[in-house]
C-alpha cells in the first residue's frame, strides 16, 4: 500500500507528471467558473433560504460575532442557536476583511471546492488508489456533485467545512489503522472538531470512522486512540455547546416541533435518496438535465459492481456509507421513520438534527469512492465515465443557479447608505420593510432571507419571526394605517426603511405601506427606498406596572406589561403528532407564518388549526372563560351547553367553573389560548418591574441583594425583574460557561496530547 499523506497536491507536482498539471488545472478552471457569476457581478447572492452575508467589511466583525457570541443583539436578541459555526465562519470574516463581501466570498468558495477535492484524494491514496485519472475524476464528482451544489445554493457553508474535511477524516483514520502517531490522532480531532461546525457531523464523522473500523480489522485495535481523537474533537466544540445547556436555546427549540414545522420536507424519498437527490428545494435537479437521476443510478450502480470485483472490503466499505445514507437521508419516509417520529415529537433536542438531508454526505462519499475504485481497477470505464461525471458536474461547472440569486449592487449599495444615515442619528433597532420573510425582488422568481439581517451594532436589524408575534401584530397595525407607535417603542424600534424593490413572496406585487401618510421624520430618500423615524424614541429597557390579566397586545396600557402569575391553569390542547400539514390535526403557535396578522395579537401561547376535526379539551376547575378566535365560525359544547364562536380574539365564558371536558368543532381557520382567559386580576399595587426589550432568555440573571434572580416573562418575549431602586448588574450564564468551556477544552487537549505522546513507541 502506497505510504498515505495529506499533502497530496504537492506530493503529485514534486514527480512532475503531465497528468497531474493537467488534472489540477482542470479542476482550477472549474472551480472558478463555479463562482464566475460573483466575480462578474462584483456582487453577492441574497434571497434564498439561509443565505446571509456581510454587505461590507465593516460589517463582517458583527457578523462574526452573531456566531461566536453567546448573545446575539440582532432581531430582538436571542441566545447564540448555531455556536458551532463559529469555526467556520472564523476564515470567512477574515476573508470579508481582505477581500471585501464578494471576492471575499468567491475566494472561500473555491477553497470549499479545493479543499474537498484534495481531501477525497488524499482518501484515495491512503487506500492504495493511485490512478490519476480515478482521483481527479471522482474527486471532482465529491467536490462539485449535486450535494455541495445543493448547499452551496442554500447557503450552508458550515455543512461544507463539514463536507469538504470528511474523506480528511476518514484518511486519517485509515492512516490510524496502520500505527500510532501522536500527531495522527491530534490531527484527526482537530479535524472532527472542525467538521463539527455543522452539528450533523458530530454524528456523520464518527459513522463514517466506525464503518471503517468494521471494514479494517486494524483499526478495531485502535479503540483508544479512536476515543482520544474524538475526545480532541469535542473538546474544541466544548465552549460552544457548554453555553447551550444554560441559554434559552432549549427553549426556541421546544417551540420549532419539527414533526410541525419542517421534518417532512427535510426528509428525501428513498428513491431520490439513493442518488444524493431529494432535498425539498431541488436546487440541483432544477439546474441538471431532465434525465439526471438515470445518469446518476446508472453511474454509481455500475461503478459499484465493478468495485466489488475489483476491491471487495474496500468496496463494501463504500456500499456500507452509501447504505447509512441513504437510510438516514430518507428520514421519515424510510425505515427509520418510527423512531425519528418518536424523537423529534418527545425530545424538543432532537430537533437540533432535524436536517436529515445532511446526512447525504455520507451516500456521496460512497457514490464517489465506488467510482474512483471502479476505474482504478479498469482505465477502459473512463470512456463511459468521464462524460457522466461531465453531465453531473455540469450545473456547478456553469455557475448554475449563483447568477439568479445575485443581489443588485445598486441595492445593496442603498442599503449601506441607509445604514450610514440611521448610525449617524443615533442607536435604536431598524425594521427594514417589507418584513416578512421570505422576500424576493419584485420582478424575481426567487425568495428567501433578507439581505441586510447583519446590521451596524446598535442599529440592529429587528426581523420577522415565527415567534415573534408583537412584531407581526405592529406591522399588521401599520399596514391598516393605525399604528400602535408603543408597541415599536418597546421593542427598541426607532427606524423604519421602506425598500421599492422587495415583495413578500406570498404576494404577487410589493404590498403598499401607508407611511407617507403618518407623521414620521424622513430622514434619507432614494429611488430605491425611504428611511424614516418612529414618533417616540427608542428605549433598550422601560420601567413597567404589572397589567396580570391582558390577553392581548391591543388590552395594554402604554408603559404596562402583561405578567403572568405564578401558577395558572392551562388547557389541554396538543400539537399534531400526524403530519407537518397544518390542516391535520392541532399544531402550536409556532408555525405562524401561514396564519392571518390578527392572531398575532395575542400575548400568550395559543394553538391553532386549519383542520375540520373536532378537538378535545380538559378545562380546568375554576375556569369559566376561555379565549378563541374563529373568523369562519366554530361550535364549543361543554356538558350540555353549545356556544357559537365566531370572529378575532372574543371571550366566551363557559359554565359555572366546575371544569369538564369540552369539544371544540372548527370550521376552517380557528385558534385558542392555551390560557384561560379569566385569570384573576393581582391586587392593585404600585410596585415596578425593569423590563428588557429583548426576548426571552432564561440564561440571564439580575445580581440584587446578594442573590441572581432569573427572569419573568413579560409580554409572552421580554424579560422583566422587580425594579430595585439601588439598579442591579445583569449577567448571561451561557458567556461564563464559554469561558469555563475553553478551560476545560484546552486541559482536555493538553492532556490528550500529553497521552499520546507519551504512549507512542519509541522510533
Amino acid at each position: 500500500m502506497a505510504r498515505p499523506t495529506l499533502a497530496v497536491g504537492a506530493t503529485f507536482l514534486r514527480r512532475r507528471h503531465w497528468g497531474d498539471y493537467a488534472g489540477v488545472a482542470v479542476l482550477a478552471l472549474l472551480f472558478v467558473a463555479s463562482v464566475w457569476p460573483i466575480v462578474r457581478f462584483g456582487s453577492i447572492p441574497a434571497f434564498q433560504q439561509d443565505w446571509s452575508w456581510p454587505l461590507s467589511r465593516g460589517l463582517a466583525l458583527q457578523w462574526l460575532h452573531g456566531f461566536v457570541g453567546m448573545w446575539d443583539d440582532r432581531a430582538l436578541g436571542q441566545p447564540n442557536l448555531l455556536p458551532w459555526q463559529g469555526y467556520a465562519v472564523l476564515p470567512q470574516a477574515a476573508l470579508v476583511l481582505a477581500l471585501g463581501p464578494s471576492y471575499g466570498l468567491a475566494a472561500w468558495i473555491v477553497i470549499l471546492e479545493a479543499g474537498a477535492a484534495a481531501a477525497f484524494i488524499a482518501m484515495l491514496r491512503a487506500f492504495g488508489i493511485t490512478s490519476r485519472v480515478s482521483a481527479y475524476s471522482a474527486a471532482l464528482l465529491y467536490a462539485v456533485g449535486p450535494v455541495f451544489f445543493t448547499r452551496l445554493q442554500a447557503g450552508h457553508f458550515a455543512y461544507l467545512v463539514g463536507y469538504a474535511l470528511l474523506p480528511l477524516v476518514v484518511a486519517l483514520a485509515r492512516r490510524l489503522a496502520a500505527g500510532t502517531r501522536a500527531r495522527t490522532i491530534l490531527l484527526l480531532g482537530v479535524l472532527f472538531g472542525l467538521s463539527c461546525s455543522q452539528i450533523q457531523f458530530l454524528f456523520i464523522a464518527p459513522l463514517a470512522v466506525a464503518v471503517l473500523a468494521a471494514c479494517t480489522p486494524e483499526l478495531r485495535g485502535r479503540r483508544r486512540e479512536l476515543l482520544a481523537a474524538a475526545a480532541v474533537g469535542l473538546a474544541l466544540q466544548l465552549p460552544l455547546l457548554l453555553p447551550l445547556a444554560l441559554s434559552g436555546a432549549a427553549n426556541i427549540y421546544e417551540n420549532q416541533r419539527a414533526l410541525v414545522s419542517w421534518e417532512y420536507n427535510l426528509s428525501a424519498y428513498p428513491a431520490n435518496a439513493a442518488v444524493m437527490l431529494g432535498y425539498f428545494t431541488h436546487y440541483y435537479e432544477s439546474h441538471a438535465v431532465s434525465w439526471i437521476a438515470f445518469v446518476l443510478y446508472l453511474l454509481g450502480g455500475s461503478a459499484f459492481v465493478v468495485a466489488f470485483a475489483a476491491r471487495r472490503r474496500l468496496a463494501a466499505f463504500a456500499a456500507l456509507l452509501w447504505l447509512f445514507g441513504w437510510v438516514a437521508t430518507s428520514g421519515l419516509y424510510g425505515p427509520l421513520s418510527v423512531p425519528l417520529a418518536w424523537a423529534f415529537e418527545r425530545a424538543p433536542i432532537a430537533g437540533v438534527f432535524r436536517d436529515l438531508n445532511y446526512f447525504a454526505a455520507l451516500t456521496s462519499l460512497g457514490i464517489c469512492l465506488a467510482v474512483a475504485i471502479a476505474l482504478n481497477a479498469r482505465a477502459i470505464l473512463a470512456a463511459a465515465y468521464l462524460p457522466l461525471v461531465a453531465i453531473v458536474v455540469l450545473p456547478a461547472a456553469m455557475g448554475a443557479g449563483l447568477g439568479d440569486l445575485i443581489a443588485s449592487p445598486r441595492w445593496i449599495s442603498d442599503s449601506l447608505s441607509d445604514m450610514q444615515a440611521i448610525q449617524s442619528h443615533g442607536p435604536g433597532r431598524v425594521v427594514w420593510l417589507p418584513a416578512e420573510e421570505p422576500l424576493g425582488p419584485v420582478n424575481g422568481s426567487h425568495a428567501g432571507r433578507d439581505l441586510v439581517a447583519y446590521a451596524p451594532s446598535g442599529n440592529a436589524t429587528v426581523s420577522f419571526g415565527s415567534e415573534n408575534r408583537a412584531l407581526a401584530y405592529a406591522l399588521w397595525r401599520l399596514r391598516e394605517g393605525e399604528p400602535e407607535w408603543q408597541l415599536f417603542s418597546r421593542m427598541g424600534i426607532r427606524y423604519l426603511v421602506d425598500r421599492h424593490y422587495l415583495r413578500i413572496a406570498d404576494l404577487a406585487s410589493r404590498m403598499p405601506i401607508p407611511l407617507t401618510h403618518l407623521r414620521l421624520a424622513l430622514l434619507r430618500s432614494s429611488p430605491y427606498s425611504d428611511v424614516y423615524e418612529l414618533p417616540a424614541g427608542a428605549r433598550a429597557t422601560l420601567s413597567s406596572v404589572s397589567a396580570s390579566a391582558a390577553m392581548l397586545f391591543s388590552e395594554l396600557d402604554d408603559g404596562s406589561v402583561a405578567l403572568l402569575p405564578a401558577r395558572t391553569p392551562s388547557l389541554n390542547v396538543g400539537t399534531s403528532v400526524e403530519s407537518a400539514d397544518p390542516r391535520r390535526g392541532w399544531v402550536s403557535s409556532a408555525v405562524t407564518l401561514r396564519a392571518p396578522p390578527w392572531l398575532f395579537d395575542s400575548i400568550y401561547p395559543f394553538a391553532w388549526t386549519a383542520s375540520a376535526e373536532p378537538e378535545a379539551l380538559q378545562i380546568p376547575t375554576g375556569v369559566r372563560c376561555l379565549l378563541i378566535a374563529a373568523p369562519s365560525g366554530a361550535e364549543l359544547s361543554l356538558n350540555v351547553s353549545s356556544y357559537a364562536v365566531r370572529g378575532t380574539w372574543k371571550r366566551y365564558f363557559v359554565g359555572d367553573g366546575s371544569g369538564g371536558n369540552a369539544l371544540l368543532r372548527p370550521h376552517g381557520l380557528t385558534a385558542i389560548a392555551r390560557v384561560p382567559c379569566d385569570i384573576p386580576e393581582a391586587a392593585a399595587s404600585s410596585r415596578r418591574y425593569f423590563v428588557m426589550s429583548q426576548t426571552y432568555d432564561a440564561g440571564w440573571r439580575v445580581l440584587a441583594r446578594g442573590r441572581m434572580i432569573a427572569p419573568t416573562l413579560a409580554d409572552g418575549w421580554m424579560m422583566a425583574w422587580p425594579l430595585e431602586d439601588d439598579g442591579a448588574p445583569a449577567i448571561y450564564l451561557p458567556a461564563v460557561a464559554q469561558v469555563i468551556g475553553l478551560i476545560a477544552g484546552a486541559l482536555i487537549i493538553a492532556f490528550a496530547a500529553f497521552t499520546c505522546v507519551a504512549s507512542a513507541p519509541s522510533r
